[in-house]
């Protein structure tokens, strides 16, 4: 047997009345006077639609999804967020009149946060200037990062393009969620996504390769080679050690080695002598870069 409806409980409101609410409604949408979202809420709604504020084993609700050392792209589901929105924007409803407003007003809640979306990452950076309502969100796309240089390299920089020739495409987030977890979101479709090391580790060194240590030609200024750019259509060039002691190295014969290569690929002044700063240049090891690509179009049939 049901219980019975407490003596204090507020009577249904009668069908009619609902019919009327609902047809205000429409009229006034129809005349453009819904009442606006406040700017407060719309922001809030913008962070959420980023993920902000969403817990972690929500979006991983597996740690075998995300291993150790591994990385996951993945789209962020439209139909997705705006249920998440619906969810948020249900919390003040208490009555007929707030459902009924809230399916009035709910696709233009909807787009007033997928419009200042875009400006989230630089407000929450410092920067007051935010996007004006109308730019809409594309599609968005992201990806998890579980690995040790997340935590190692906290300044590491992420880039994403749609194709090699395109600017770089806008990141919505970018943001360490736990020690080595990243999360970054970016703003469209890409085809590369670029983990670079922080710039600042620049330093002097080589690369160890089948039992020599190499270093990888770079442009002096002259021939087809800009200055400082790695030269990649040239192959590594072996340094001489000097002796067996680990690490150090016979100078003048790595510069003989150097020079003979530069000279191979015409990269090298016929006038000029080859200078420390020029052998400076050489011997510097750029920071890490890993670099993630796919054919465009192939997210679409995996």
């Amino acid at each position: 047997m049901p219980l019975p409806a407490p003596s204090h409980a507020s009577p249904p409101i009668p069908a009619a009345a609902i019919t009327a609410m609902r047809d205000q409604l429409t009229q006034n949408a129809a005349n453009g006077t819904l009442p606006a979202l406040p700017a407060t809420v719309a922001a809030w709604l913008a962070e959420l639609v980023l993920l902000h504020g969403v817990p972690l084993e929500y979006i991983v609700p597996n740690a075998a999804l995300l291993p150790t050392e591994s990385v996951r792209f993945f789209y962020l589901d439209q139909n997705w967020q705006r249920r998440l929105i619906d969810g948020a924007l249900s919390i003040g409803l208490g009555s007929s009149a707030d459902a009924l407003t809230l399916l009035a007003t709910y696709e233009d809640s909807v787009l007033d946060a997928l419009s200042l979306a875009s400006g989230v990452r630089g407000q929450r950076r410092g920067k007051t200037a935010r996007v004006e309502a109308g730019a809409a969100t594309g599609t968005i796309t992201g990806f998890l990062l579980r690995s040790s240089v997340v935590s190692g390299w906290p300044g590491m920089e992420v880039s994403a393009y749609a194709n090699p020739t395109s600017a770089a495409l806008p990141l919505l987030r970018l943001e360490r969620i736990t020690s080595d977890i990243m999360l970054g979101l970016i703003d469209g479709l890409p085809s590369e996504v670029n983990f670079l090391e922080p710039p600042e580790g620049l330093h002097f060194g080589v690369i160890p390769s089948k039992g020599s240590e190499t270093v990888y030609l770079r442009g002096l200024g002259y021939g087809d080679f800009s200055a400082g750019l790695q030269m990649t259509s040239a192959p590594a060039v072996a340094l001489t050690k000097a002796g067996r002691a680990a690490g150090v190295f016979d100078i003048a014969a790595s510069v003989a080695s150097l020079v003979t290569a530069l000279e191979a690929q015409k990269a090298l002044s016929p006038a000029d002598p080859f200078t420390s700063a020029e052998f400076a240049i050489q011997m510097t090891r750029g920071a890490g870069l890993q670099i993630f690509q796919w054919p465009t179009g192939a997210g679409d049939t995996a």
